[in-house]
């Protein structure tokens, strides 16, 4: 789920996707895991982007050297 936008800036087949990822995460804890499908999308994209941006930074530092 590389992408921003959330849950409505998806394709299709990609909605389909965070749609069966998210339910298998519910599943797994159905107590803790309480987030709609759109905050799960939000929240994993949001991840994704802090780790695309600290990837960037130590490659950029590498570059430097």
């Amino acid at each position: 789920m590389n992408q921003t936008g959330g849950f409505d800036g998806l394709s299709s087949e990609d909605q389909e996707e965070a749609r069966q990822a998210h339910a298998e995460w519910q599943e797994r804890d159905p107590e803790k895991h309480t987030f709609d499908v759109e905050d799960y999308v939000s929240y994993a994209q949001e991840r994704q982007q802090e780790r695309s941006e600290e990837v960037a930074s130590f490659v950029k530092k590498g570059r430097m050297a």
